[in-house]
């Protein structure tokens, strides 16, 4: 994987104003190719009139806008796209400025880092030769000013509000930083140095990461289409492209069979019922768990069994990891930045369980939505770190079920506890499989649990619907948990279940 050709998994912003400047000489003269096939520099001559220069990525949305705002504005404006001529082509048609002058940046990127452009969308105005005015991002009475001084008016908005964060410019990455990127998994070596490069990068969760190299993206991909968008994802926002999502499962460590849940994840996380902002931006500890249900457990050898929560299974810890990477780095959700949980957690890193149906009196979670046994799902919940629930002595069902109910109402602290007092919202309750078979032998439904935690829960849950059961762990130890929840009643989070398509 080329970090440059992708721009990375990961999207910034800037609103920067600069104040006038000599930067950009250097830029003037390297040659660059133009969209039509010729070869030119950024400005023919010093002498040269008023002229503005407009930095964009087709991967930025921002980017995109500014273009349809720009396409009708006329003046002297110079539209610098960075990536491959590809990419530049279809910026073009997408965003239908045919009329534009574009010229085409590949890595590394000289002329961008000649200019400061930190962030895409960056406009630079010229005058003789000499950047007099430097804006990041979108600020539309600022665009207006700069296409007045070089002799055009912007009519139009191009579908963007009148202030807007841009995006992570590709030259960011720095020169033999791309170099080392673009090299094939045959020549890596020692990838110690990769994974610092990526360290400094920002690209990890604290732990190392598997450097996302162009075969190990490509391979993730098996052939998908790596431009295909999913859309954005909060707070940033970012836009979640194939090959963003394939940088961080790479990232994570996941393998390539593991696609089709890291995938359907990410789309139900991106569920604006989700609110991965929220989740990603409270000081709360909630964080996303990841429940799959379906043969594609199987099919791709996750544990629901002993350990289950624990360390040890690659699919269990990777296909969270990869998710919660894809908040953090296309999202905006870096630890201490815009994720400010006071506290956080380890499920914070990954959060992931298959339900281990075959143990199960009753049916799983997923057909109790609604779905098919056949077919494969993921829900995303938004919840805290697990707490355990010890009962090795209760030899009845409803002995049992109270106390799974004062344990989930948390009835010993109830000062502050969002475990206690009413959130509506999604509590997961985890049951090992002698806690479920206990439960199930007296003849006990699901929803007959639900009830009985509803009724002697000390008033945490308002709704039934809002306790969500599945059963996983190992054979022996009489021990289960419960996830209490961020916050709901559209304030919060609501758990999400989309289906995996192509298991």
């Amino acid at each position: 994987m080329d970090g440059a050709d992708t721009g990375g998994p990961g999207t910034r912003t800037s609103d920067v104003s600069r104040p006038p400047t000599d930067t950009g000489h250097d830029a003037l003269g390297v040659p660059l190719a133009h969209v039509d096939g010729s070869v030119r520099l950024l400005l023919g001559d010093t002498a040269a009139p008023p002229t503005l220069v407009v930095v964009v990525e087709r991967d930025c949305p921002t980017s995109q806008g500014a273009l349809r705002a720009l396409r009708h504005a006329g003046g002297a404006v110079v539209v610098l796209s960075q990536g491959r001529p590809e990419a530049a082509r279809a910026l073009i048609e997408e965003t239908e400025t045919t009329d534009l002058d574009v010229l085409i940046e590949v890595a590394p990127y000289p002329v961008s880092s000649a200019l400061g452009a930190r962030t895409v969308p960056t406009f630079v105005l010229f005058d003789a030769g000499r950047v007099v005015e430097h804006h990041e991002g979108w600020d539309r009475a600022v665009v207006a000013e700069l296409v007045t001084r070089v002799g055009g008016e912007l009519t139009g908005s191009g579908g963007l509000p009148e202030l807007k964060p841009g995006c992570q410019s590709r030259h960011t990455l720095d020169a033999p930083t791309q170099a080392t990127l673009q090299a094939a998994d045959a020549e890596l070596g020692d990838t110690a140095g990769r994974i610092e490069d990526l360290w400094d990068l920002g690209w990890h969760d604290g732990l190392p990461v598997v450097p996302p190299t162009r075969g190990r993206v490509r391979a993730m991909l098996d052939g998908r289409d790596p431009a295909t968008s999913l859309g954005p994802i909060g707070p940033v926002p970012g836009e979640v492209t194939f090959e963003r999502l394939a940088v961080c499962a790479v990232l994570a460590g996941c393998d390539p069979s593991y696609w089709p849940v890291v995938e359907a994840a990410a789309r139900a996380v991106m569920d604006p019922t989700f609110n991965a902002h929220g989740v990603i931006n409270t000081t709360h500890f909630a964080s996303p768990w990841i429940i799959v249900n379906g043969p594609v457990r199987e099919a791709i050898g996750m544990n629901a069994g002993s350990n289950v929560l624990g360390p040890g299974n690659r699919a269990n810890a990777t296909i969270g990891r990869a998710v919660r990477l894809l908040m953090q780095l296309t999202g905006g959700g870096t630890p201490g930045g815009l994720d400010q949980s006071t506290l956080g957690g380890q499920h914070k890193f990954t959060a992931c369980l298959p339900e281990r149906e075959e143990a199960s009196p009753w049916e799983p979670w997923h057909v109790t939505l609604g779905h098919d046994p056949d077919v494969s799902t993921v829900t995303v919940l938004a919840g805290e770190a697990p707490a355990g629930i010890n009962d090795h002595g209760s030899s009845s069902a409803e002995d049992l079920a109270t106390t799974l109910a004062l344990a989930m109402g948390n009835a010993q602290v109830p000062i502050g506890s969002p475990a206690f007092h009413a959130v509506n919202a999604e509590t997961l309750l985890i049951l090992s499989p002698e806690h479920a078979t206990t439960i199930g032998d007296a003849g006990w439904s699901k929803q007959d649990l639900r009830e009985f935690i509803v009724a002697h829960g000390q008033g945490k849950h308002t709704e039934v619907a809002e306790i969500v059961v599945v059963v996983a762990g190992g054979d022996a130890g009489r021990f289960s948990a419960v996830v209490a929840p961020w916050v709901g009643s559209g304030k919060g989070s609501k758990p999400v279940t989309r289906a995996i398509v192509d298991p």
